[in-house]
């Protein structure tokens, strides 16, 4: 997949404007008690509204996951760089954890939205590690908490008390476990075709 660094350069510079953008909207609401924007902007389906709509309309799949991330990124950026500048304090330790959060959706979004597209539009590239990553990636957001508690009560180490520090490093394990596993698969049924292209081969002469 050829990426141009100028669209690279283009379609972040976007997202970045984009995401502030979305960002001012969704700290002035709060500033200027906008109760109707307030209810969208502060909803996590709105995020995945913004991820969705980000994704359908990127070039392809790496794109959907650059534009998004940095949409998400930026967005909480600008939210937390307002309210400091406006009162003098921030917790930047949550902007952390809703930047994570972001690109942690931007991964399972526009996985699922690259799958989505190659069903509906009939192409025929191979989507097996997509549809591994968004497997693993749903397991282990979904086991994410019950299985950080358990290591910490074990051994004492890597629980966050803020599920979705947990959630968002399930996630990130399970999209790269899943591409992982899927590349794999696909090795082994390039060798699979192969020895049977072979055969084919070998009983035609």
């Amino acid at each position: 997949m050829n990426i141009n660094k100028k669209e690279i350069l283009k379609n972040i510079s976007i997202s970045i404007i984009l995401g502030i953008i979305l960002g001012f909207i969704t700290e002035f609401a709060l500033i200027f008690n906008m109760e109707a924007t307030i209810n969208v902007t502060q909803s996590l389906l709105f995020w995945a509204f913004v991820m969705t709509i980000v994704s359908i309309f990127s070039k392809d799949y790496k794109y959907s996951i650059i534009n998004s991330s940095f949409v998400m990124s930026f967005m909480s950026i600008s939210y937390y760089l307002i309210r400091y500048f406006k009162s003098g304090f921030a917790d930047f330790y949550s902007m952390r954890m809703w930047i994570l959060v972001g690109i942690t959706g931007s991964l399972y979004f526009a996985t699922i939205i690259y799958v989505l597209k190659n069903k509906i539009l009939n192409r025929r590239e191979n989507v097996i590690p997509q549809i591994c990553s968004i497997i693993f990636m749903t397991i282990f957001g979904i086991f994410a908490i019950p299985f950080s508690m358990l290591i910490y009560f074990v051994f004492r180490i890597g629980f966050f008390h803020n599920g979705f520090w947990n959630i968002s490093i399930g996630v990130i394990l399970g999209f790269i476990i899943g591409d992982l596993l899927g590349k794999g698969i696909n090795k082994l049924l390039g060798k699979g075709k192969n020895k049977i292209k072979n055969k084919i081969e070998v009983k035609e002469e």
